[in-house]
């Protein structure tokens, strides 16, 4: 048998229940403050793993990101840590380059909220993240 032990305190000696691995797909908005991506409530769910491809384009760049995001409950809020990412550098902890784009995660009554703010690009503005999504489900 084999223990695993969760970034938010948990341990397992047993398969994690999850709910099943879906594609979620969001348009990421240009010029944009705090706007909601999705929420996940600590009552249903202890954990979030989330693979990700992040593009934004305008008429004269064309951007790309991928990578993995794990997102926790620690018994009082919602976290979240970006792990190995590939290819242009798009998140950022503050925005300073029209491109990049900046995640948060505030919680309320257990609930999080994962938010973006994004940078100001130019004229025909595309933007979407991709994300293939797995939910660990409190048992």
């Amino acid at each position: 048998m084999r223990t695993v032990n969760f970034a938010d305190g948990f341990v397992s000696t047993s398969p994690p229940d999850v709910e099943g691995i879906a594609q979620e797909n969001y348009n990421i908005l240009n010029n944009q403050t705090n706007t909601s991506l999705f929420t996940i409530d600590s009552t249903d769910y202890k954990s979030v793993f989330i693979d990700f491809e992040l593009t934004r384009s305008d008429v004269s760049d064309s951007y790309l990101q991928t990578g993995s995001l794990v997102l926790f409950y620690n018994g009082t809020s919602w976290q979240y840590s970006t792990l190995l990412t590939q290819n242009d550098d798009l998140l950022a902890a503050s925005i300073s380059l029209p491109k990049e784009v900046v995640l948060s995660l505030v919680t309320a009554s257990g609930v999080g909220t994962l938010r973006y703010s994004s940078g100001n690009m130019g004229a025909s503005y595309s933007g979407k993240i991709r994300m293939v999504v797995s939910k660990v489900k409190v048992v």
